[in-house]
């Protein structure tokens, strides 16, 4: 099945409206981001504070008519962002197609199949899934350089 990904930015103060409007119009699923590189740090038990301005992110249906939403949203204020189909894939195994990825100086993580990158290589053999990932998180990346 394909998918429609409709984006755009809203201020905190219209959030809650906007999701239930989305819903309201058939969206599967609304995602709320920060838009402008805001993090919200250790809120107070029971908050669930919102950043000032709200990436949102709404899918529907691949054969869904964004014309009459993207018009009620214009009517508001709000321009979309993006209006753009999204195909159907398995993002599982994208996740886990992972490529040789070099650490440090001789230290190399790659899948059980890959062959070894370098003579002198020492070469972790590690599919992504398996307790680990790529390899590719900044924490991760940053321990395996100082290994």
């Amino acid at each position: 099945m394909d998918w429609l990904n409709i984006e755009f930015l809203a201020p905190a103060m219209r959030h809650a409206h906007v999701c239930d409007l989305l819903e309201a119009a058939g969206a599967l699923a609304v995602t709320s981001l920060d838009a402008a590189d805001c993090p919200v740090l250790e809120p107070a038990p029971g908050q669930t504070p919102l950043w000032p301005e709200v990436r949102v992110v709404a899918l529907f249906a691949g054969d869904y008519d964004p014309q009459p939403l993207q018009a009620l949203l214009r009517a508001g204020g709000l321009v979309a962002v993006s209006c753009e189909p999204l195909t159907d894939d398995d993002w599982v195994r994208r996740g886990q197609d992972v490529t040789v990825r070099h650490f440090g100086g001789r230290l190399w993580v790659c899948p059980a199949d890959a062959p070894a990158p370098a003579p002198d290589a020492c070469v972790l053999r590690l599919d992504a899934g398996l307790a680990f990932g790529t390899g590719s998180h900044p924490t991760t990346a940053g321990c395996l350089r100082w290994l």
